[in-house]
């Protein structure tokens, strides 16, 4: 806008060698005057009957002779005062804009027909340079408006996500410090030695629990992109459980199956998927703490170039509502959870341009589902941020 109006107050009257130009801009209820700092800017900002003359269809106004309405007349002498000679009407396709003002010519010749003419032709052009200007400047404003809104929604997200974290590290991390107060203060007695290694077991036991708490909330807050590496992942699978069932963790009541289809490497990045496996037969198995079965099958996906992983086992599962919730931050079914493996994997599986789905039913277990393309189309998905957190479990 600001170059517009140079153009058309400066660089016109100097075209057609004008004493002065004026533009006036009805901008909603209210009106701009350029030159700002013009010295009838007062005058000029209010002819509401000069206005309503050009809105009915005048195309321009000549202020050298009298008019027959009084308050049309007077505002045109107040013009002609002001040194001004010629009123030319800006009018989009859609919408009356503002009126152009021109003064006299420098050789004090009077407007010929020709010149109004063409004068008109250019307040039509000037006409929708303005009102895409102003469209502009209202587009301007709103992507402002849209950005402001957008960081303060962005500020209440995080206000409330640490709130959220608050509650959940204040109950997370009061429990064991309880047990772990209370099992060195009874360490602290020398009376009861034979109690020590059972005491020194809790505290061991419950600050594991509190590392897992730490490192899934940084898991919240460390961004990785995927590695993306040649992967085969029936190999992954067999190292992984072969690992998993000789660890300490692993509840040996449990059976699990591995069954794969010949299948051809795909790029991925192996930690990433080894830290979503983890999880998800950690959950298995936190699920079924008397004993069960956890099947896991590998196939080609036949109408896509990818694979398909489906875990199932046979635990409780849980009700229709509880299993649309399970994908939200901090909502957990376990007794010790927190709510953020399942977030996690499904960061992970995004971030490598697949899909992850969990069915269930009360009384028949979880299976869940992970589509991964061979080839992420276009690396589209090395763009993508996933989380990621150290896993336990190494496999080379």
């Amino acid at each position: 806008m600001s170059d517009l109006t140079q153009l058309i107050v400066h660089e016109l009257p100097q075209a057609f060698n004008l004493r002065q130009a004026c533009l006036v801009i009805f901008a909603g209820e209210s009106k701009r005057v350029y030159p700002e700092m013009h010295p009838a800017r007062k005058i000029v900002q209010d002819l509401p009957a000069i206005a309503q003359l050009l809105i009915n269809g005048h195309t321009f106004l000549i202020l050298a002779s009298n008019h027959p309405d009084a308050d049309v007349d007077q505002e045109l002498k107040s013009l002609r005062r002001s040194d001004f000679q010629l009123v030319l009407r800006l009018r989009s396709r859609t919408a009356f804009i503002g009126m152009l003002l021109l003064g006299p010519k420098r050789n004090n010749a009077i407007y010929s027909g020709r010149e109004i003419q063409v004068l008109a032709i250019l307040a039509n052009q000037v006409a929708t340079a303005v009102e895409n200007a102003l469209n502009y400047e209202s587009l301007e404003v709103s992507q402002s408006a849209l950005k402001r809104m957008f960081t303060k929604m962005v500020h209440a997200e995080k206000l409330a996500t640490i709130g959220e974290m608050t509650a959940i590290l204040a109950h997370e991390i009061k429990n064991p410090l309880g047990v772990i107060r209370s099992s060195a203060q009874m360490l602290s007695d020398e009376r009861q030695p034979r109690q020590n290694n059972e005491l020194l077991g809790f505290i061991m036991d419950e600050v594991d629990r509190l590392t897992q708490v730490v490192n899934n909330l940084l898991g919240l807050a460390r961004y990785a992109p995927p590695d993306f590496k040649s992967v085969t992942v029936e190999d992954l699978f067999t190292a992984l459980l072969e690992r998993w069932q000789q660890s300490e963790d692993h509840n040996p009541r449990i059976d699990i199956d591995l069954r794969c289809q010949p299948a051809e490497p795909i790029l991925a990045d192996r930690q990433q998927l080894i830290q979503v496996f983890m999880n998800l037969i950690r959950n298995s198995e936190d699920a079924m703490p008397d004993g069960g079965r956890i099947d896991i099958q590998l196939d080609n996906d036949s109408g896509k170039d990818g694979i398909v992983i489906c875990l199932k086992d046979t635990g409780p599962g849980a009700a229709p509502e509880q299993v649309e919730k399970l994908w939200q931050k901090f909502y957990t079914t376990k007794k010790d959870g927190v709510g953020l493996g399942l977030p996690v994997c499904k960061q992970i599986i995004q971030a490598h341009g697949g899909k992850i789905e969990i069915a269930g039913a009360e009384d028949s277990g979880f299976c869940v589902t992970i589509d991964l393309p061979r080839r992420p189309q276009g690396m589209h998905a090395a763009t993508h941020k996933a989380f990621i957190i150290k896993d336990p479990i190494s496999i080379t």
